[in-house]
């Protein structure tokens, strides 16, 4: 916790709507902590640890899952829903590459980030109190439920299975050549 919550209701602090000064509502509650401060900066060292491995075809990607995943966004009764769309765009990244296979945990930053963009233009859009004022207010606030926290887990499983069905494309063809006699048929 950053001051006590009665500090920030004074009447000093009334009807300020800044961003940065509105930080310290992503430290003071489990739900922001959970949902967005832990993996936001989980993806901010996943980024930074394989940089070398985030190359322009990764960059490419993310822009359009992030493109098609803000034409799927909707507002529910319990909150916005996304098409978990950056799955698919991880399964052929991690197909795709030649070479080293695509890092496993970078599937999460990507993930991220595709749902952070749509939940942050979602709340641009429409913010909750006023134009442009308190757009940030609902990212990352379900916690553990989160789309935030969900979403990377979904990017981990796609990369997962997408490099195990490689490794069993791979197996299974090697076995039908060997009983082929060498030759592909």
């Amino acid at each position: 916790m950053l001051a006590p919550l009665t500090y920030f209701n004074s009447p000093a602090f009334a009807n300020m709507h800044n961003p940065l000064f509105d930080a310290y509502i992503y430290f003071d509650t489990p739900g922001t902590i959970h949902g967005f401060l832990f993996p936001f900066l989980l993806s901010l060292l996943v980024v930074f640890a394989y940089r070398k491995s985030w190359t322009w075809g990764v960059t490419a990607a993310l822009v359009a899952a992030m493109i098609i995943a803000r034409s799927t966004v909707y507002m529910g009764s319990l909150g916005l829903h996304t098409f978990p769309i950056e799955v698919f765009f991880l399964a052929a990244l991690a197909w795709r590459k030649k070479g080293e296979p695509f890092p496993l945990i970078l599937g999460y930053a990507f993930a991220f980030y595709t749902a952070l963009s749509s939940d942050v233009i979602y709340g641009l859009l429409h913010p909750a109190d006023g134009m442009w004022q308190t757009w940030y207010w609902g990212i990352g606030g379900a916690g553990f439920h989160d789309g935030l926290f969900m979403a990377p887990i979904f990017g981990l499983f796609a990369v997962w299975l997408t490099r195990f069905g490689k490794w069993l494309s791979q197996r299974l063809n090697s076995m039908v050549q060997v009983t082929n006699g060498g030759t592909a048929s």
